[in-house]
């Protein structure tokens, strides 16, 4: 580690140390979303695998280098500890008890695994409602080939009508991506 002199106004001086003795700080934030409806198709886990987006406003931040995303398969720039959440919004027609929003992760570009969910349903027997369900998690990302993380839901019901809500000009269902230090 090295230090550098430092001279304040008003006469304080000292010394700060520099380079990546801190465990590597938010050197990755970055947002994705769905840019346009999706139709919830079948029962169980079904996973988002066309229609997403990087954010592209230029009010909307963002640190580093992007992930890639590839068939709903998300891909991460550098090694780390992740914060990661996955906020989808949508509508469901009649009876649908449950529903729920998930992450899978896997380690070995091979098999995926849970990771954090999020739920939401109502039973009625008729009319639809829209609601929000959050997944958060942090992902440890050892190795940027073999670690990576896709997203969905899984549905007790295959109601007609019901879809996820996306927009390619403001976020419905997300996903926010925040590196907070090294592995």
């Amino acid at each position: 580690m090295s230090l550098v002199k430092l001279n304040i106004a008003r006469g304080v001086t000292g010394t700060l140390p520099t380079g990546n003795y801190v465990q590597g700080g938010i050197s990755v934030a970055r947002s994705w979303r769905q840019n346009t409806n999706t139709t919830i198709s079948g029962t169980g886990v079904r996973f988002l695998t066309a229609n997403w987006e990087a954010l592209d406003q230029t009010v909307e931040g963002e640190i580093g280098t992007n992930l890639t995303e590839s068939s709903g398969v998300f891909s991460f720039p550098s090694t780390g500890i992740y914060y990661v959440t996955f906020n989808l919004y949508c509508n469901l027609e009649n009876d649908d008890y449950h529903f729920r929003n998930i992450i899978h992760a896997t380690s070995d570009n091979s098999n995926y695994n849970l990771l954090a969910q999020g739920s939401s349903g109502i039973e009625r027997s008729s009319g639809s409602y829209q609601f929000t369900a959050i997944a958060h998690s942090l992902f440890d990302v050892t190795n940027i080939s073999n670690c990576k993380l896709k997203f969905g839901y899984n549905s007790a019901l295959n109601p007609s009508g019901s879809a996820i809500y996306g927009n390619t000009s403001y976020n419905q269902t997300s996903v926010i991506f925040i590196r907070l230090g090294d592995t």
